[in-house]
């Protein structure tokens, strides 16, 4: 069974080891903390059996909001994890005055876009090399 819960502080340890496990630019304890101490910052995570096995963050200002961060751990993808993740950070960032979510993602990440693609949202231009690797990003939006 698995539960949804907001991000809080004490889950930074949890969130920078599933980081490192699914991202090559990962984020550390450091870049954390200093997401939660931005008064835009919210998230969520994804429980099962008492392990965070993935989580969603974004920040929320006026109308625009961004997807910062999202994944779950690769034994667990699959099962519509991802998804229940993604629609939590909508519903939220719409509940905080949102009209907008922005993302960007790794041009050559199929699975992320098809994601995103699914839910509304549509590729608004490619960024160059946008990734420390070289990779191209692509940025896209939905409109809520």
């Amino acid at each position: 069974m698995t539960k949804i819960a907001p991000l809080q502080g004490t889950h930074i340890p949890a969130l920078a080891k599933i980081e490192r496990a699914c991202f090559p630019d990962y984020w550390g304890q450091e870049t954390w903390r200093a997401s939660f101490a931005r008064p835009d910052f919210f998230g969520f995570v994804l429980e099962e059996l008492g392990e965070i096995v993935g989580y969603a963050c974004g920040t929320s200002l006026f109308e625009d909001s961004e997807l910062l961060r999202i994944a779950v751990l690769s034994e667990k993808r699959k099962g519509g994890l991802g998804t229940e993740l993604l629609l939590a950070l909508i519903a939220e960032a719409k509940e905080k005055g949102a009209e907008k979510m922005f993302l960007e993602v790794r041009e050559g990440n199929t699975p992320a876009l098809k994601l995103y693609e699914k839910h509304g949202f549509t590729p608004i231009r490619v960024r160059k090399n946008y990734y420390a690797d070289g990779e191209n990003g692509v940025e896209m939006v939905k409109e809520f």
